[in-house]
């Protein structure tokens, strides 16, 4: 398993695999990316995915955005009803967390909400 950010390549796979998650919402999907990327430019889309043999197997679809202060967060999902994390099992989620966590700490992001 790998992970990592979802690229303008991964768009497909990424559909895909919302189509077969039984919670997988408009939310989730790469359109809900685009027009909340097209609305509000000062968010920045980060989705990250595991990949398992080619195919993605689980997303955490975030924007990272500045608040008041100039401080950075990771905010998944912004402006939707829910916004859960997509995973099959509960090992490929917490190995995707801890990865997105190292992640926060590279880029000087202050919270992950």
């Amino acid at each position: 398993m790998t992970i990592s950010p979802i690229n303008d390549s991964d768009i497909q796979k990424w559909d895909d695999f919302l189509i077969d998650h039984p919670l997988a919402s408009i939310y989730h999907h790469s359109s809900w990316k685009l027009l909340l990327q097209s609305t509000f430019k000062k968010m920045n889309p980060f989705y990250m995915a595991s990949f398992s043999n080619g195919k993605i197997n689980g997303v955490l679809p975030s924007f990272i955005s500045k608040t008041v202060w100039q401080t950075k967060s990771l905010v998944s999902l912004p402006l939707a009803c829910y916004s859960d994390p997509l995973f099959y099992s509960d090992d490929t989620k917490l190995e995707s967390l801890i990865h997105l966590n190292k992640i926060r700490e590279r880029k000087n992001i202050k919270f992950i909400e």
